[in-house]
């Protein structure tokens, strides 16, 4: 039957549109069950720590996709799925993505006809979901350890209230049984990618420090998961991360800069030519033009706090002639480097970091001397957002 609307496909990546085959396309079986026409457009085919940073390159990129899992269902149960890779066949022989990702689109015979909603779940492959209702699967947590592949990033989108296509031209006794749909997936996570590290006022007559090792950045304050519905967990904060050095004796404690565990993705040691013994304002940057990425949980805290990057430093000589050996750092808060304090961190974007501080900005780790640098941000889509720092 002539239907000339159908059910939309998914918008996949941020601002990746999917559209919807518009052909002549069976619409309702004759056993009341549905069938639902699916096209997606414009995908790319599918390390952390230190890499090459993707903020160059990734303005208004569409994110990877992989794999994905389409879930139909009636808001509660989830009613029929669909796992799909580059290699996915049906019965016939045809290759289900690349009729999905090319022109023809295609079609989803024989779905249960109390199909109301859409789930779909991008990037899934190799990834463990609760399937066991539609609360359980948007319960499911993705640990941030888990996320920090650029190009397998999980994605998550919805439509909750598929409509009913407004076609009166058909003439058709069972429009009401033809679905449009719209979903967005997203991912789950923002990024940070930082470099440039410098003491700006280093070499000034007024420089507080003569020279200093660099020995961890990562992040402070910050959520170790988040669910498929975007509530996040697992708190990282100076009530358990430990100054580098530390001994842990109670459970849930970590050392930052420690390897081996659960919030260790989120920080790392600093080595390499330039990182110590440092004299200049030069800006230092791992590998001489990679960047420290971290693929993070955007979601403030409980109390409100969005993430932070503590730098440690290390083997300071102060220009009093004093040292200092261990654990100094600077604590990077943010701005939008287009002005404009930064409110909240959003998932899909990539924040770029030029950490630069002036002496003056170095604390000790004791979290009631706290000093922090205000940083300034920028956007990428993948969004890149830059930031540049302003400190207090």
């Amino acid at each position: 039957m002539k239907m000339r609307k159908m059910f939309l496909a998914a918008l996949v990546g941020l601002g990746m549109l999917t559209g919807c085959n518009n052909e002549e396309i069976p619409a309702v079986n004759n056993d009341g069950t549905k069938s639902v026409a699916l096209r997606l457009n414009g995908l790319t085919t599918s390390t952390r720590a230190v890499e090459a940073p993707q903020a160059g390159t990734a303005e208004g990129q569409q994110i990877a996709l992989s794999s994905m899992t389409i879930y139909f269902t009636n808001g509660t149960n989830i009613l029929k799925k669909e796992t799909l890779t580059s290699s996915s066949v049906d019965s016939e022989g045809t290759n289900i993505w690349q009729a999905l990702t090319g022109s023809s689109g295609y079609i989803f015979h024989q779905l249960p006809s109390t199909v109301t909603q859409v789930q779909i779940v991008g990037n899934s492959g190799g990834k463990t979901f609760t399937e066991t209702s539609v609360a359980a699967l948007k319960a499911s947590v993705r640990n941030a350890a888990d996320e920090q592949s650029f190009t397998n990033v999980t994605l998550f989108g919805e439509d909750t209230a598929l409509d009913s296509p407004d076609d009166s031209e058909t003439g058709d006794e069972h429009v009401s049984n033809v679905l449009e749909a719209s979903v967005i997936l997203q991912p789950l996570i923002a990024r940070f990618e930082i470099g440039n590290i410098a003491c700006l006022d280093m070499g000034q007559t007024n420089c507080l420090i003569t020279k200093y090792d660099l020995k961890f950045i990562g992040l402070m304050d910050f959520n170790s998961g988040v669910t498929l519905g975007g509530t996040a967990s697992g708190e990282y904060t100076l009530d358990n991360v430990l100054e580098p050095g530390s001994t842990v004796t109670e459970p849930g404690d970590v050392v930052f800069g420690a390897t081996g565990t659960a919030a260790s993705w989120a920080w790392d040691a600093i080595s390499g030519t330039g990182s110590t013994g440092i004299n200049t304002a030069t800006p230092w940057n791992p590998n001489d033009n990679k960047k420290f990425v971290y693929q993070f949980v955007p979601n403030a805290l409980s109390n409100g706090n969005l993430v932070q990057v503590k730098l440690v430093l290390d083997n300071i000589e102060w220009a009093d002639g004093s040292s200092n050996p261990f654990n100094s750092v600077v604590t990077a808060r943010f701005n939008k480097a287009s002005g404009g304090a930064l409110t909240e961190f959003e998932a899909g974007k990539i924040y770029t970091v030029d950490y630069q501080f002036n002496s003056t900005n170095i604390a000790p780790w004791n979290p009631d001397n706290v000093v922090c640098v205000q940083l300034n941000v920028t956007v990428a889509n993948w969004n890149v957002i830059a930031l540049t720092p302003v400190f207090e």
